[in-house]
């Protein structure tokens, strides 16, 4: 009991400490960009992050993006513009905050978020460039369009449909399906949309 009360307290800390630094990110971001901007900035950073820590460190990887998904949230409800799609989002933050609480052994956490934050990495710029509305960017748009394309439809599409196949046909966890389908549905349809643009 001592041991799961000292893990829950160091995950809380490092989760209120990578908040944080997020938030002060954002700060300084704002200094010099619009807010929008600076949430796409950290959503950028929280990304490269994860594709590194999905790979090296789980324990990093569960704080950091836990962090992330909670200041992401907090910032849209602030804002007070919760549409159809800021629901979406704010879903989705929820629904990986709680994946990756669960047990590694019974949901693929690390190649969820690799292959999920690797098939966002061009949205990023993409977005950067679209909202500085200069005209000298329009070929890096066109240029980061088709990435964006590319990536996020190759990745949705056959490489997530296929660890969501193995997923539903090895799990002995269905209970962890009622988070991840929605959001697995949530690509398909974004790539969708994508791809008819």
């Amino acid at each position: 009991m001592t041991e799961l009360v000292s893990t829950m307290t160091r995950n809380i800390n490092n989760t209120t400490l990578g908040y944080c630094c997020f938030s002060l990110l954002h700060k300084i971001f704002q200094e010099k960009y619009s807010r929008k901007q600076s949430d796409n900035l950290i959503s950028g950073i929280h990304a490269a992050s994860a594709l590194v820590l999905a790979n090296t460190s789980l324990y990093h990887l569960r704080w950091v993006s836990t962090a992330s998904f909670l200041f992401d949230t907090i910032q849209m409800i602030q804002s007070g513009k919760i549409g159809l799609l800021q629901c979406g989002y704010i879903y989705h933050h929820l629904a990986s905050i709680y994946l990756l609480g669960c047990d590694s052994r019974e949901v693929p956490i690390d190649q969820i978020f690799f292959w999920g934050e690797l098939s966002n990495i061009f949205n990023y710029p993409l977005y950067h460039y679209i909202h500085e509305k200069r005209e000298i960017h329009t070929k890096k748009i066109e240029v980061l369009r088709d990435l964006q394309k590319i990536l996020y439809a190759w990745i949705r599409l056959p490489i997530c449909t296929r660890q969501m196949y193995h997923f539903i046909r090895k799990t002995e966890a269905p209970h962890h399906l009622y988070a991840l389908c929605p959001v697995y549905i949530m690509g398909i349809i974004w790539s969708m949309k994508i791809l008819s643009q």
